[in-house]
């Protein structure tokens, strides 16, 4: 029964588990606001992801080297654009150029 009741309430709030995997770059939210202006979102340091624990994980600071513990929510994928080498003069793209042709 309790099973049930979790389900019906994991698929009204479209509950999914987390993509992000160990070593990829991710952004961590700031915990500590300076002011009410302040933003409340994430840091520009990326961090690696290092290890999980459910909703628990590990984080590495990449310019420091320092280690923190935070919970899945309060991480962000970092974006990045894929570049595409066309040909010998280093001309460059990104991946809306190649889709649009």
């Amino acid at each position: 029964m309790k099973e049930k009741g979790k389900e019906d309430a994991d698929r009204k709030r479209h509950a999914t588990e987390s993509t992000i995997g160990v070593g990829e770059e991710v952004y961590s939210k700031k915990l500590d606001k300076v002011n009410k202006l302040s933003s409340p979102f994430y840091d520009v340091r990326a961090s690696t992801f290092v290890n999980k624990n459910e909703n628990d994980v590990e984080i590495e600071n990449d310019d420091s080297g320092q280690r923190l513990r935070r919970n899945i929510f309060h991480l962000k994928l970092v974006e990045r654009q894929w570049m595409v080498r066309v040909d010998i003069d280093d001309y460059v793209r990104t991946d809306e150029d190649v889709v649009s042709q």
